[in-house]
């Protein structure tokens, strides 16, 4: 089913709809931490923060949260396809398009029950990740340039 499936900007429109999602998301991971829901609504607000809609077939089906490190690093600082759309190859398709958006050293932090997923992912794709001592799964997007990520 990765037919359809596109990943896009969030508009401010969207936000509390991606702000409903992420505790919704939190809530099934059982975090109480009430910053991580707030800290949602920067997004829309600070620089080097992009949110982002998964759409399949023009429906919502998810949201990805992409913050900037430092030049040319990134942060997918959360990820999530709703059940109704799991097991379907829409996260992978989903998440192979954020990384393109952004090709460079990304790291990102697998919940419980989610590194299968992603190492799945990362290995589909041809990526390498490096599981570091703090839990962090690093890792390069090689698109359109030299192995250090650079598309330019």
């Amino acid at each position: 089913m990765t037919e359809g499936i596109t990943v896009e900007p969030a508009p401010r429109a969207a936000m509390q709809v991606v702000a409903a999602m992420v505790g919704d998301y939190l809530d099934a991971l059982g975090v109480a931490v009430p910053i991580a829901r707030a800290s949602v609504l920067l997004y829309w607000d600070e620089v080097g923060r992009w949110p982002s809609l998964i759409r399949v077939r023009g429906v919502i089906a998810g949201f990805a949260l992409v913050r900037g490190l430092a030049p040319g690093s990134f942060e997918l600082a959360e990820f999530s396809v709703l059940p109704a759309y799991r097991r379907q190859g829409v996260g992978r398709a989903a998440a192979a398009a954020v990384f393109a958006r952004f090709p460079r050293h990304w790291r990102l932090r697998a919940v419980p029950g989610a590194g299968q997923f992603w190492d799945g992912t990362f290995a589909g794709a041809g990526w390498q990740s490096v599981v570091e001592d703090s839990g962090w799964r690093s890792f390069n997007v090689v698109q359109g340039g030299g192995s250090d990520g650079r598309t330019g």
